[in-house]
């Protein structure tokens, strides 16, 4: 059946983003000369020779080590998760709590509802989506949706992948813990996924539902 227009919020169980963490590690850099202090008036004297005075000071800058880590999802619990655009605050760490427990996002007029996560690792690439079916209406399932990321404000936000979400009929119970790997949802549980291609590093993210099933007013996951 339809949903009424009077509906306005989109509900789901859980949003995982799939994909890898990249830790900075030290490096050395190549080798150069201190500078030398130059002394006036100095009597020279004989010294012994430093075998190591063209030895370099060790300076280090930021590197990606050969294996990044593979992780169900770069948002998890403990990543910093805002609304963005919905009328209602609260229960936004069921976002990505690990587990079944419902969030909901109540359109805020024409606005596009939705989420900014920040994780907590600052260097992660995405390489899909999982959206988890709530235990409320299938009409108020997301059915579009809008992966972006950012690095910083002058950046801006950079749209990674938009598309189509087809969520099943069947529905998830609340309080289920979810057991996921990068490779594969929780094949216990109700859920769609997207793969997409990316191998940008991002540091934030915002997702947001365009649509919904039954085209009201709000996502619930």
């Amino acid at each position: 059946p339809k949903t009424k227009r009077n509906v306005k919020s989109a509900i789901a169980a859980e949003v995982e983003l799939p994909g890898y963490f990249l830790e900075v590690s030290p490096t050395v850099l190549p080798p150069t000369k201190a500078p030398v202090n130059k002394m006036t008036n100095a009597v020279p004297t004989k010294s012994p020779v430093d075998k190591e005075q063209n030895n370099v000071p060790m300076i280090s800058q930021p590197t990606f080590p050969p294996g990044p880590e593979q992780v169900s999802s770069v948002i998890g619990p403990g990543s910093t998760v805002v609304f963005i655009d919905t009328k209602n605050q609260g229960l936004e760490a069921n976002v990505c709590d690990g587990t079944t427990d419902t969030f909901t996002l109540e359109k805020d007029r024409k606005k596009t509802p939705g989420f900014m996560a920040t994780p907590t690792q600052p260097l992660s690439i995405v390489k899909g989506i999982r959206v988890y079916t709530s235990n409320s209406g299938e009409n108020r399932d997301p059915a579009k949706y809008v992966v972006e990321g950012m690095n910083s404000e002058e950046e801006g936000w950079q749209i990674i992948s938009q598309g189509d979400l087809a969520l099943p009929i069947r529905r998830n119970r609340p309080g289920v813990q979810i057991e996921s790997t990068y490779k594969s949802a929780d094949m216990s549980l109700n859920y769609d996924e997207v793969r997409f291609e990316n191998e940008i590093v991002y540091s934030k993210y915002r997702v947001t539902f365009p649509e919904t099933k039954g085209n009201v007013k709000s996502a619930i996951a």
